[in-house]
């Protein structure tokens, strides 16, 4: 026994598989068979046969397990010994056998034998590749199954139990219910005995597969250095042929006489399509170079990728596998660079496929030398030479026929570079696909794995080692040398930048006085503009950007004179995030300067400039170095300045945000605004203040329990969230003070214009004193002489414009807030999508089949849902008021086409975002409609009013029989439309009263619409007057004061009608019309005044005294006749 420790392993491992497979029972077949005879003899019964077959099933399904289990236990033995040969293998020396080969390559070293070598080879090193991934992906299945292998086992164990259970409650085991229930525990204990005899054979099967891995990765490192080596003497032997070829087209050329121009240019050609060639032979080489390269990095990111799947399957959550991820994060090319490389790979086979057929193309026409050399005498104008064989005729056979030979060779050499092209394209596909997956499932997955072990005593004692890390004096000084380097090779570009730094900076000792020179115009409206504002911007920018400009040329020296990766490469970028950090900082500060633009433009209050000024010390001197060295330290990676000192420059990065975030909340801060009192505590900003202050305190628990890439990410987000709200607050400012100028300038001019309104008005009214038209008011011979205001414009006043465009403001700072948050955010939010795997309920579905299934509802899908019903409500709020907005900016629609347009979008938006949002939830459609069917069940009963309200308010809106601003009457009510909702119509009375009619009512009932299609009416006056008056004088006097009241329209005329003579009176019908319904009560004023001024002038009466008088006395005579 050559082995006797394996011999003796042996013995002790195989009783406990015996025993397992012992502790099934015997076979139940006999058992069976004597059930089915006595049903057979008995009295049919299908329900004990199916009993049976069943139990036949289950104790053929035993057979099989038990066998696999004996096939498990003898595979030990096995893998042992086949353990044991590779191991011996293994202990080989590689290098004997490569040696072995390079002589046996050597003693045959044709072109031919080493291109059949090379191809065998790769096929060989194809298909150990394959081998090798096949490996490692079974290594990464067996890692995940202890865990399925002890759930398998518990469940069968619990399995037997009830089995057996209901065994004991069988009255006998030769039933067919007993036997039954004895093949189920059978097969039951089989199973547990083939999971054992696999869970007895993994330790093996396991060390079998590592060696098995050893000695695959052998062969593969193996048979690469062998394809080098075939590929260098392939390479040396076609350089060699190919420079004999170069000098040979040399010679040829220089042999050619000095008149035979033709000749010379045919060898000169050649000469170029030899030199082509030798670059086709390199391209390909280098294609040769990147495929095996982009194998490679596909192999290990293949690996990456297993690896990382079998690591997420075991379900473990502490540091060690946060701390793989972080490292294979770190590794993982950029997918968009792989992308890059594909694209270009694609490009240049697209021109190597060309280039092919151009080739067939030349090669075709090379068929025959002859010919071509035949055909170039022709195109010569020499008439001397004929047809004859000269020796310029075989000087260019010999030429063109030397052109076949190079152009077949670059056919072939083009043909091998696409099919590489072909292969590297394939490779880097592949490659493209595994790295996109293994980084969506890092960015989604990462998060939520602690990076680094929690704050402890060793993480303290840490700390010495990590800051003689962070700051070895060594790597400064190789930099301070790597930037001398980089000066004096970019000289003419760092001496730019110098210069443009002293400019700027002494730009910006100027920028205070020309900021305040700024100020003065906007003082006044006349002289206020907005490229003040303008200039005001741009040299803010300017005086903030002479220090971060000569740290970002510090930072782009560093990353230009370093490599990647490098320590030098880390600073410079290190340098590049404090120059953005800083020309932040003292942009606030020059923003938040006396006669500044936050001050004189923006119109911030002095609390509030105080509060940023305030913060601006405490960011340049206390966080700008923490963001420098924490940029520093995480661009490195490298440990131990991430766990230790990163740790500790985030917590104290934290203690400072939360402060300087405490102090600009605080009361009378940031948080005020020019002309509103805000009265104290403000909610918002209370909330606001504890909430900042909680985030940063979250971020400090999570680096102290070892979420230190977790701390910085959040904190960089932040950082960046704080800068993109910074640049939403200027852009407000600046459209605001955009808007704030031209309500002004509109304003001024409105002034003007009322100015010289007055003016006219009073200039007029003392033309007409003295004459008979003074008795008339300036009000009503103004509107009788200017043409009547147009409503759209009443509906848009100065005040209504300020609340819509602070609306519409407000809407777009919003949209490009959260769309600057998004971006900013943009990494971390795939790690939101693990919240999907969170299941919270199941609703009920079918599939595509049609069959019921049970969906499951993530919290994802909830939160999602929550946020669509959220914005659903902000946008119905919003979006229909900013559409209504730019209709009226953009159309010429009416104000009532603009309102139904609106209200029906409102219902759109509702009603689609409702459906979206419940859906997301759970609640689909396919449910939804058993509740709209039972809803219009109830609309026939209770809700039918509402409903009938409902559609009626749709009529309206798209019928129009009345619209927003009309007068209308309906009934006893009077009044002008105000609002028109889904279930009433609010009209606005004489009384200012708001009356809600039902919008049924408008459907079934009649109304008068005084304005639907014209704002023109008529206004009816009637007089009794006496008979002694002369009627023809009355029409007349009627009809002039008609005409000379102001307001009353010339089309149609004014007409005056004697109706009728009644008891004692003439009845006269004076009818004027007038232009506008509010001109109605002002015209019977003025009119009935002056009727009544002309009556006592002409001294005509009214009749309706005396008829009064009589009608009383036949009162007073009826009450006084005797009843009965």
């Amino acid at each position: 026994m050559k082995h006797p420790i394996v011999f003796l392993l042996l013995l002790l491992l195989a009783p406990p598989a015996a025993a397992a497979q012992d502790a099934a029972p015997p076979s139940l077949q006999g058992a069976i068979e004597r059930a089915r005879d006595a049903l057979d003899a008995g009295t049919p019964d299908d329900a004990a046969r199916a009993l049976l077959d069943q139990a036949t099933a289950n104790d053929r399904d035993a057979d099989r397990l038990l066998a696999e289990a004996r096939a498990l236990t003898a595979s030990i033995a096995a893998d042992t010994r086949e353990v044991t040969r590779i191991e011996r293998a293994l202990r080989a020396d590689p290098n004997d056998t490569y040696r072995s080969w390079h002589l046996d390559v050597e003693s045959d070293a044709g072109p031919a034998a080493l291109n059949a070598r090379l191809d065998a080879l790769r096929i060989s090193a194809a298909a150990s590749n394959a081998a090798l991934a096949e490996t490692g992906a079974t290594l990464a299945e067996l890692d995940a199954r202890p865990a399925a292998i002890a759930q398998a086992l518990d469940a069968a164990r619990r399995r037997i139990e009830e089995l057996q259970g209901q065994a004991s409650d069988t009255a006998s085991e030769a039933t067919p219910a007993g036997i039954a229930a004895r093949a189920a525990v059978r097969q039951a204990r089989a199973e547990i005995a083939m999971l054992e005899a696999e869970q007895a054979r993994m330790p093996s099967y396991r060390r079998l597969l590592d060696v098995r891995q050893q000695q695959q990765q052998r062969e593969t490192e193996l048979q690469r250095r062998q394809s080098d080596v075939l590929e260098a003497l392939l390479a040396e032997g076609t350089d060699a042929e190919l420079d004999a070829l170069e000098q040979r087209l040399v010679e040829q050329a220089a042999a050619v006489g000095e008149g035979d121009a033709i000749t010379r240019a045919e060898a000169e050609r050649n000469l170029e399509l030899g030199r082509d060639l030798l670059r086709i032979e390199r391209e390909q080489r280098r294609t040769n170079d990147a495929l095996r390269e982009a194998q490679r990095r596909q192999g290990e990111v293949s690996d990456s990728l297993r690896n990382t799947e079998a690591r997420l399957k075991l379900g473990s959550a502490d540091e060690a596998v946060g701390l793989i991820l972080l490292n294979q994060s770190r590794r993982l090319e950029d997918p968009a660079d792989v992308a890059l490389q594909l694209d270009a790979a694609r490009r240049q086979l697209a021109q190597s496929q060309l280039r092919v057929i151009d080739l067939d193309e030349q090669a075709a026409a090379l068929a025959s030398p002859q010919a071509s050399a035949n055909e170039a005498l022709q195109r010569d104008d020499n008439e001397e030479i004929g047809l004859e064989q000269t020796a310029q005729r075989t000087a260019l056979v010999e030429a063109f026929a030397t052109r076949a030979e190079l152009v077949e060779r670059q056919r072939i050499a083009q043909r091998k570079l696409s099919d590489a092209l072909v292969e590297l394209e394939k490779a880097l596909s592949q490659q493209l696909d595994v790295t996109r997956a293994l980084s969506d499932i890092l960015r989604r997955e990462l998060l939520w794995f602690p990076s680094h072990e929690p704050v402890s005593t060793a993480w303290a004692a840490r700390q010495i080692a990590a800051w003689a890390d962070l700051f070895k004096p060594s790597r400064y000084v190789t930099s301070m040398r790597l930037v001398g380097e980089a000066m004096q090779q970019q000289w003419m570009l760092v001496a730019l930048a110098l210069l443009l730094f002293v400019v700027l900076l002494r730009l910006a000792h100027r920028v205070p006085s020309q900021l305040e020179q700024l100020a003065q115009p906007l003082l006044r409206v006349r002289t206020d503009a907005y490229r003040y504002t303008a200039r005001a911007l741009v040299l803010t920018l300017l005086a903030a950007a002479p220090w971060p400009l000569l740290l970002a040329t510090v930072g782009w020296l560093l990353q230009h004179a370093g490599q990647a990766g490098k320590f030098s490469d880390s600073l410079g970028r290190a340098f590049a995030y404090a120059a953005g950090a800083l020309y932040l900082y003292l942009s606030l500060a020059w923003l938040s300067r006396e006669h500044g633009l936050g001050h004189k433009h923006f119109r911030w209050t002095r609390a509030r400039r105080d509060a940023l000024r305030a913060a601006v010390p405490w960011l340049c001197a206390g966080l700008l170095p923490l963001q420098f060295l924490l940029a520093l330290a995480f661009v490195r990676g490298q440990e131990p300045a991430v766990d230790a000192a990163a740790r500790l420059m985030l917590i104290a990065a934290c203690g400072i945000c939360g402060w300087v975030g405490w102090r600009v909340l605080a009361p009378g801060a940031v948080w005020t605004s020019r002309g509103s009192v805000d009265i104290e505590p403000v909610r918002i900003r209370k909330l606001l203040r504890f909430a900042v202050v909680a985030g940063f305190a979250t971020i400090v628990v999570l680096a102290l329990t070892g979420y230190v890439l977790n701390a910085g990410i959040l904190l960089a987000s932040v950082w960046r969230s704080a800068a993109v709200l910074t640049t939403a607050i200027v852009l407000h400012g600046l459209i605001s003070r955009w808007f704030l100028l031209g309500e002004r300038h509109l304003a001024l001019k409105r002034l003007e214009l009322r100015r010289e309104a007055e003016i006219e008005a009073a200039r007029a009214e003392a033309a007409k004193a003295g004459t008979a038209a003074s008795d008339s008011t300036p009000a009503a011979s103004d509107a009788g002489s200017t043409p009547a205001a147009d409503p759209e414009a009443e509906l848009l006043t100065l005040e209504s414009v300020n609340v819509q465009t602070r609306r519409l403001l407000r809407a777009l700072i919003i949209v490009l807030l959260l769309l600057g948050l998004l971006w900013v955010w943009a990494p971390v939010l795939p790690a939101l999508e693990r919240l999907d795997s969170v299941e919270v309920w199941k609703v009920s579905g079918t599939n595509d089949e049609g069959n019921p299934i049970q969906v499951p509802i993530s919290l994802g899908s909830l939160l999602f849902g929550l946020l669509a019903l959220a914005l659903t409500f902000i946008a119905a709020r919003n979006l229909p008021g900013l559409v209504e907005l730019g209709l009226h900016s953009r159309t010429h629609l009416d104000a009532a086409t603009r309102y139904a347009f609106t209200s029906v979008c409102r219902y759109v938006i509702v009603i689609g975002g409702m459906i979206f949002g419940l859906s997301l939830i759970g609640v689909r459609w396919e449910q939804l409609q058993w509740l709209a069917a039972a809803l219009t069940v109830g609309l026939g009963f209770g809700l039918q009013e509402i409903f009938a309200n409902f559609v009626s308010g749709l009529i309206i809106l798209f019928e129009r029989p009345f619209r927003v601003g009309d007068t209308i009457t309906i009934g006893e009510v009077e009044g002008t439309v105000t609002k028109i909702r889904t279930r009433a119509t609010t009209l606005l009375d004489g009384d200012n009263r708001e009356v809600v009619v039902p919008n049924k009512m408008f459907i079934t009932s009649r109304f008068v619409n005084w304005t639907l299609s014209d704002t023109v009416t008529r206004v009816v006056f009637k007089l009794g007057l006496a008979q002694d008056s002369d009627p023809v004088q009355v029409r007349d006097m009627l009809l002039d004061l008609a005409r000379s009241t102001p307001l009353v329209i010339d089309n149609p005329p004014p007409t005056c009608w004697f109706l009728q003579i009644s008891g004692g009176t003439y009845d006269f019908e004076l009818r004027v019309h007038v232009a506008e319904l509010l001109h109605r009560n002002r015209v019977r004023d003025d009119l009935n005044r002056r009727i009544a001024e002309a009556m006592k002038q002409h001294d005509i009466a009214t009749g309706r005294a005396g008829t009064m008088n009589i009608n009383l006395l036949r009162a007073d005579a009826d009450a006084v006749q005797p009843q009965g």
